[in-house]
């Protein structure tokens, strides 16, 4: 299962366009020859008086047509929602319909516990203890499952039905043991429509990976596109959410996902609509195969569909004000590479520790962060912690606005939150997605991915330029490192032979996704680059979504859908009473984005600042 998600709005345009009789092909046409004289000659004078009135309403409601594409054109994109009123209704339906279906919402595996195999998500259809789930992953009739329910309860389940055929499957399972479960109800066969609201319920696999789900992460979106027998829908998805339910905002069931149409982020997923699949062969026999791309869903078309959601900046000026203010971007050598959270009046910053310093805290570059008002200030890296991986800086002067931090302990699934980022006119928005309890990531180790051999000249880079190519390692190294380098020192320590290298390249201390400082010698002179520690798990991905290049090691966060860019962390996460309810750490994939909660990022900030822990500047 691939991760996709879209905005289906310029289907909406497509489809006034074609009902006002345009295309986007059209040429504009000039009113000044709407003349009769530019009629065919042998038209009736009364047909052509109706033929030139009607052109000429066309052209009056064309701008109304047109406007929003024009919006767009110009980078200021439609809003997600047309109120903070608005956001906050469709808030409070989806709390309470997520809140009731979610019970029953279930994460299905194989094999024995020390030998787990995640089999994706289900869902309970009937309260005798019916799951529907996907058909692929080898899935067959009368084999045994587990099935774990959001409460913890394990429960052993049975295929039943395997149904598959065209590129499309669906199973139905059932519970052994004899009892009375919660079930979902089915919206049956009520007619959908394109950008109808909806919300998908499952249990990503790269999520569970870095912390452990007990609950189905929620995800909100639009209804796509439909088809014969599938509902096309935006809601992010990746691996691990095959099976998992499609609701509409009453908390009726819509589909159950079966595939997503493509990789990129512009591609939406391909829900079964329960509807037309439960005589177990419509769904098989009917389904156009092409219909997606009818519909405009191919894997090629990467910008099949708008993906972000937007909130126009005037329609919550006054919300976001103070969070937009105590927002600053952190800039290296004049760069910007992360955001940065005002905490207080003196100008204390919060920030993500990877992104500007290595992993024993050297610099990558001088520091300074550009404010609310564009202008670009000195800023100080006072202290650090490399297990939570954030960093504490201090502005010049004081009397600045800190942002408006809540009181909740921890963010609710469901509730809609919205990222400022600088120097935009809209602020992307989404929501809260887990629910259990803020969890706190385990780091991975990392290892300098280096291949090196002792020479006469010393510990000598034997890794090629293709080779950290092909690992898309070359874009992610500050400066540059080449076969034939000596690396004299890492992190300030000498490695003058093969086991001192290995020492500090190797420590158990190390995390994936920092960096260490390596003093080069090339060519006679000596040069530094900043390299980033890979692991197993791997820092580079196929996501389409630019990730953070650390995810693990990181204090207790939770989730939501909001799309940000690695570069866009550090900043706070606001609620629709303006409130920030955490600051992004971690960019996780392209369905996820990680934050940490407020409570607890008050109190790394206030161990901080104890902290004798100091930053250096580049150094030997």
């Amino acid at each position: 299962m691939k991760n996709t998600f879209h905005d289906d709005r310029a289907i909406s345009h497509d489809e006034a366009l074609s009902a006002s009789g345009f295309s986007r092909n059209s040429r504009w046409m000039n009113t000044h020859e709407l003349t009769t004289s530019a009629l065919p000659c042998d038209m009736p004078l009364r047909r052509a008086v109706r033929l030139k009135y009607r052109v000429a309403m066309k052209l009056l409601l064309l701008p109304l047509v047109w406007l929003p594409l024009l919006l767009t054109a110009a980078g200021i994109s439609e809003s997600e929602f047309t109120s903070i009123e608005d956001a906050r209704a469709v808030e409070a339906r989806l709390r309470a319909s997520a809140g009731k279906v979610a019970p029953a919402v279930v994460r299905l595996s194989s094999g024995a516990d020390n030998e787990r195999i995640d089999q994706g998500s289900g869902v309970v259809i009937d309260s005798s203890g019916l799951i529907l789930t996907h058909g692929h992953h080898g899935l067959q009739t009368g084999a045994q499952m587990k099935a774990v329910f959001p409460d913890g309860k394990i429960e052993e389940v049975v295929i039943e039905s395997v149904f598959s055929g065209q590129g499309r499957d669906f199973s139905l399972l059932k519970i052994l043991k004899p009892g009375r479960y919660t079930a979902v109800p089915l919206r049956g066969p009520a007619p959908l429509a394109v950008g109808d609201r909806c919300f998908h319920l499952g249990y990503p696999g790269p999520l569970d990976e870095v912390m452990p789900l007990a609950t189905p992460v929620l995800r909100l979106g639009r209804v796509a596109g439909l088809g014969k027998s599938s509902v096309y829908a935006n809601c992010l998805i990746k691996s691990g959410d095959s099976g998992g339910p499609l609701f509409d905002l009453d908390g009726r069931m819509i589909g159950v996902l079966n595939v997503s149409i493509g990789p990129a982020l512009r591609h939406p997923g391909k829900w079964a609509d329960v509807s037309r699949i439960m005589d177990g062969t419509t769904f098989l026999t009917s389904d156009d195969s092409e219909e997606a791309v009818k519909l405009g869903f191919t894997s090629k078309k990467r910008d099949a569909i708008d993906t972000r959601r937007h909130f126009v900046n005037s329609l919550c000026a006054d919300l976001l004000a103070p969070a937009r203010r105590g927002t600053v971007e952190v800039l290296i050598d004049g760069q910007s590479v992360i955001l940065g959270t005002i905490l207080d009046a003196t100008g204390r910053v919060i920030t993500k520790r990877s992104e500007i310093m290595t992993h024993r805290g050297i610099l990558f570059g001088r520091l300074t962060c550009r404010t609310f008002s564009g202008e670009e200030l000195s800023a100080k890296a006072i202290a650090d912690a490399v297990e939570d991986d954030v960093a504490l800086l201090q502005l010049p002067r004081g009397g600045w606005t800190a942002a408006p931090f809540g009181t909740q302990p921890e963010p609710r699934r469901g509730v809609i939150v919205m990222v400022p980022v600088p120097a935009k006119e809209t602020t992307e928005t989404g929501v809260v997605g887990s629910v259990d309890h803020a969890s706190k990531i385990a780091p991975y180790q990392g290892t300098v991915p280096l291949k090196v051999k002792e020479l006469k000249a010393g510990v000598t880079v034997s890794t090629t330029t293709r080779e950290l190519q092909d690992k898309r390692l070359l874009p992610l190294i500050r400066g540059s490192v080449r076969e034939g380098d000596v690396i004299t020192h890492v992190d300030g320590r000498a490695t003058p032979d093969l086991a001192s290298y290995e020492l500090e390249a190797k420590r158990d201390t190390l995390v994936s996704g920092d960096y260490v400082q390596l003093t080069i010698l090339r060519d006679a002179a000596t040069t530094r680059a900043f390299m980033p520690l890979d692991s197993y798990q791997g820092i580079t991905r196929h996501d389409y979504a630019d990730p953070s290049l650390r995810l693990s090691g990181l204090p207790a966060v939770f989730t939501h859908d909001v799309i940000v860019g690695r570069r866009q962390c550090g900043g706070p996460v606001v609620d629709l009473d303006g409130r920030v309810i955490g600051v992004n750490i971690a960019r996780l994939d392209r369905f996820s984005t990680l934050a940490i909660p407020p409570q607890i990022i008050l109190e790394l900030a206030r161990k901080l600042s104890t902290s004798t822990n100091t930053t250096n500047a580049p150094n030997e």
